[in-house]
């Protein structure tokens, strides 16, 4: 990709990027005209609008003050990390398409113009929603006044500031933004008065409201992942703080200000809002909502419990101007999102004409236009549209905030590469961590949040109005990348200088480092990794040859591409630990309780017998593999002993299946059905773990480090073992994430039956036996290479007779005591270190009968507990969920962040850690 060189640009203190598929990137002709005052109570405020004035209510109603609380402080929490994120980019690049511009810049082109068309689409609709707003905080005082012409008189308004100057609109909302600040906090002030007993009925609050029937978490697991797309609408537009990055003094020391700000904002104004409205207010008020529309705002609520009619009027007007300055902000960042969009031919060219004063006016009119949802609330009802429109923004802000993390992930990569980390005006001190958790809980939330359109009952509505954006996003990327032909951006030829601001680019000249075309000389200039310049040889005649030993201690070390052969084991073995988990999970049930008990069951054995019979199989299935492994190794080979046992597995599920069905529980033979099916399933399984880890070894067949050339041509040795052990990271990162098949299956378990749970992972099983089979030709397959078990027995035998020491097995002390052996030096050493690792396994054994005592009766125990909905067995599934999300945290965020920190864990060192943390919540566990 061309770059515009620094001397072009030096008469703009920042320019647009755009038009990655042209190569040009144009310039900003926005106005900076901002100050630092206002950039501050923007982002100060930012996050202060009707989400939280209005959406707390509908939000506690539905999921209950736990449920309230919660998913505020962790939404905020993605938010705070998101906003680290971007003021680190938009500190670096100061322009008005923010994140946008960043999308097309950093990631490609497609991805860029979907990100920016989506985001506009959220302002508009944002636009909408607070003009909506406006009609339901108006019924508080009258039903007679026409709402539609309150958001008709408000919405013309609204144009006009935006359209005058940017000027304009700064100071507009700075003074909306001081009047909600100072409503937040006499809010908080007077909200711990009314708890504490200064309210009409002079009664001590406290936390009673908390214990009332089905609270904290009312409505089961479908109330509480609806609020998550409630605290994301309240959040929504937190980001847009960085869109007056193109229009702001000195954007490089007033942004991160702004930026450092966000979590105490957060703090104050959400954590504190939301404990005080849960504490003070009960969940089951009639106030708070109708059906699914929202009623009334739980702040005026807390403050009519004062007795004082005057002073919930003044909040409702406080509510009314917040609702203005929301909207105001959403037409200011529309209107800049569709110059972007023009600017970098994304979009007709009439959006980016600009009137004298440098405003976008074209955009901001059409922005403005496009939220002429709000009348159709005269048909369908205020309250009712503005859920709906609700559910629209907060899932659009969550697919927002992912990309952000995704964008900033390359970005310091990028950085890294071109050896540009130290420009950095703002530092995210949270990557690479930060980043990817935002990424990954974003994606988690946006997929459970619509549990509500399912249950009870399928609600069309609803499910379009949490999901529509995803199908939409698709269509926009595939139809633009079709279209366009665009490409992912490679890390090297990211431009990073291009629209940097003038105190980055002076940084840099200091070190410039140009960039020479291919066409000017035969050679690029590329930078190894501590940053030095240095040549790429066109020759690379010795790619794929041998590393010597000087090239494999001085070249950078990287992993190998992965044969699709490998992913094809890790899905099969992925598929085996789904049925594995997802059918265990239902056995204390299954064999505990029996078919009228209040949590249904099969067997009806007691709890005992049920913790009993789940220990036994644990063992019985750690152990096999001891004796299947041997076997397989010499006798019949991995993959033949993988399809014996896979098939042995797929009898057993399928008994399972047969004999839980209604029929063979009314003809009395559950019982020995599943002690045979048991039995099976254990052989199955032990059989299947026994050869599933050295079977994917065994397809990546280098074995020697290679010289290899990266994209950016820096000459690397590809290096076995980081092949390795990525392959089994991702390995068991996917067993982790297949074992999240227990939520499906525990529910169907409940609301269905047992044998409906057992259709779904017999299913999986046999796609994963039909895989085994269809693959088999691309698969590497090793001869059994026979066995050295009596060898190997003989050597411990002399050791043991010799005071246990190996050294006596060593063929030189045997030849001196006359004795011939068959083996060398390396076999015992081989011995020795098998029988260290022996020692590092001991532990095994004892941690897995710990934990499958506690998840057991874990299960037992949640069956007599207040479970809100939620299935019993359903909390076991809580293990998988965070080595899903902190198996990542770990091992790409902690263990790099401490070793460039030179605190180094080794491998002994890392299973000890987890054994320490293991046995802690244990012992946690146990008291509680």
């Amino acid at each position: 990709m061309s770059k515009v060189p620094v001397h072009e640009i030096a008469g703009h203190e920042a320019t647009t990027t755009g038009a990655v598929a042209h190569g040009q990137v144009p310039q900003d002709q926005l106005n900076r005209a901002l100050s630092a005052r206002q950039v501050q109570m923007i982002a100060f405020s930012g996050i202060i609008g009707t989400g939280l004035f209005l959406g707390t209510g509908k939000a506690l109603a539905t999921g209950g003050p736990g449920a309230l609380l919660v998913c505020y402080t962790l939404v905020g929490a993605i938010v705070f990390l998101t906003m680290m994120s971007l003021g680190e980019m938009s500190a670096y690049i100061p322009v008005s398409g923010s994140f946008c511009t960043f999308s097309s810049r950093f990631i490609d082109d497609a991805f860029g113009f979907t990100m920016t068309w989506i985001t506009w689409f959220n302002t508009a609709v944002s636009t909408a929603a607070d003009m909506v707003a406006l009609q339901i905080v108006l019924r508080y005082w009258t039903g007679v006044f026409p709402g539609w012409a309150l958001s008709l008189i408000v919405l013309i308004l609204l144009i006009a500031a935006n359209i005058i100057t940017v000027r304009a609109y700064g100071e507009v909302e700075y003074w909306l933004s001081l009047l909600k600040v100072v409503a937040i906090v006499a809010f908080i002030i007077v909200g711990v008065v009314v708890n504490a007993g200064g309210n009409t009925s002079h009664h001590y609050v406290g936390g009673e409201n908390w214990y009332i029937p089905g609270a904290p978490f009312a409505n089961g697991i479908g109330g509480f992942t609806s609020v998550f797309v409630s605290a994301s609408y309240a959040y929504s537009g937190t980001e847009s703080i960085a869109m007056t990055a193109g229009e702001a003094k000195d954007p490089t020391k007033n942004l991160p200000r702004a930026i450092k700000n966000v979590f105490w904002r957060i703090l104050v104004f959400y954590f504190t809002s939301v404990l005080l409205i849960g504490l003070n207010i009960p969940y089951t008020s009639p106030d708070l909502a109708k059906g699914n529309a929202i009623n009334t705002s739980p702040f005026i609520m807390v403050l009519e419990m004062t007795g004082a009619r005057a002073s919930a009027s003044l909040i409702n007007a406080v509510i009314l101007t917040s609702a203005v300055s929301a909207g105001n902000h959403s037409i200011y960042v529309g209107g800049r999102l569709l110059y972007t969009l023009a600017v970098q031919r994304q979009a007709p060219g009439v959006f980016g004409k600009l009137s004298v004063r440098k405003v976008p006016w074209v955009g901001v009119l059409t922005t403005a236009l496009a939220s002429g949802l709000c009348f159709g609330s005269s048909h369908l009802g205020a309250g009712q549209l503005w859920v709906w429109l609700q559910n629209l923004i907060g899932v659009s802000s969550q697919v927002n905030w992912a990309a952000i993390g995704i964008t900033s992930i390359r970005f310091r990569s990028a950085l890294k590469l071109q050896n540009k980390t130290h420009l950095l005006p703002f530092r995210n001190w949270t990557y690479p961590a930060g980043p990817w958790l935002c990424v990954i809980l974003n994606a988690f939330i946006i997929l459970i949040q619509g549990w509500s359109c399912f249950s009870p009952r399928f609600n069309g509505i609803s499910f379009v109005s949490f999901y529509i954006q995803l199908p939409v996003m698709a269509v926009l990327f595939v139809g633009w990348k079709v279209w366009k032909r665009t490409a992912w951006v490679a890390l090297i030829d990211m431009d990073l200088d291009t629209d940097a601001h003038k105190a980055v680019r002076h940084r840099s000249n200091n070190q410039e480092m140009s960039f020479p075309c291919a066409d000017t000389e035969p050679e690029a200039a590329v930078l190894d990794t501590n940053g030095d310049r240095k040549r790429e040889v066109t020759d690379r005649s010795d790619a794929g040859r041998a590393a010597t030993e000087d090239e494999v201690k001085t070249l950078r070390h990287v992993t190998d591409k992965i044969p699709l052969r490998v992913w094809l084991v890790a899905l099969i073995a992925a598929a085996e630990r789904f049925t594995y988990w997802s059918t265990q999970v239902t056995w204390q049930n299954y064999i505990q309780n029996g078919a009228d008990d209040e949590i249904p069951g099969i067997l009806g054995l007691g709890q005992s017998k049920a913790v009993a019979i789940n220990n036994a199989f644990n063992v019985v299935v750690y152990l096999l593999p001891i004796f299947i492994g041997p076997i397989a190794d010499s006798l019949i080979g991995r993959f033949a002993a993988l399809q014996i046992c896979t098939v042995v597995y797929l009898v057993g599920m399928g008994l399972l299946l047969a004999f839980s069905t209604p029929t063979a529980v009314a003809a009395g033979i559950a019982l020995p059905g599943f002690i045979v099916a048991l039995c099976l399933i254990a052989v199955g399984v032990g059989g299947v773990q026994a050869v599933t880890a050295p079977l994917i070894a065994d397809q990546y067949d280098e074995t020697v480090p290679k010289i290899a050339y990266g994209k950016d041509g820096e000459r690397v040795v590809v290096d076995r073992d980081m092949t390795i052990h990525y392959i089994y990271s991702i390995y068991w990162w996917m067993a982790n994430a297949a074992s999240l098949g227990q939520i499906p299956t525990t529910l169907m378990e409940k609301h269905v039956s047992f044998w409906s749970a057992y259709t779904l992972t017999t299913g999986v099983l046999l796609a994963s036996c039909s895989l085994l089979w269809v693959g088999k030709k691309r698969f590497v397959l090793h001869a059994p290479s026979g066995t050295d078990l009596p060898m190997a027995a003989r050597v411990l035998w002399i050791a043991a007779t010799s005071g246990f020491s190996l050294q006596a097995a060593l063929p030189e002390t045997q030849l001196e005591r006359g004795n011939q052996v068959g083996w060398d030096d390396d076999f015992v050493r081989d011995i020795r270190q098998g029988l260290m690792a022996i020692k590092v396994c001991l532990v095994w054994p004892i941690l897995r009968l710990c934990i499958g005592f506690i998840s057991s009766n874990g299960i037992a125990q949640a069956g007599q507990m207040q479970t809100v909905g939620i299935p019993n067995d359903l909390f076991n599934a809580a293990n998988s969920i965070a080595l899903v999300i902190f198996g990542i945290m770990v091992e790409n965020g902690l263990y790099p962040f401490l070793e460039k920190r030179k605190i180094v864990f080794g491998e002994m060192k890392r299973i000890t850690l987890g054994l320490f943390v293991m046995a802690l919540s244990m012992a946690i566990l146990d008291l509680f």
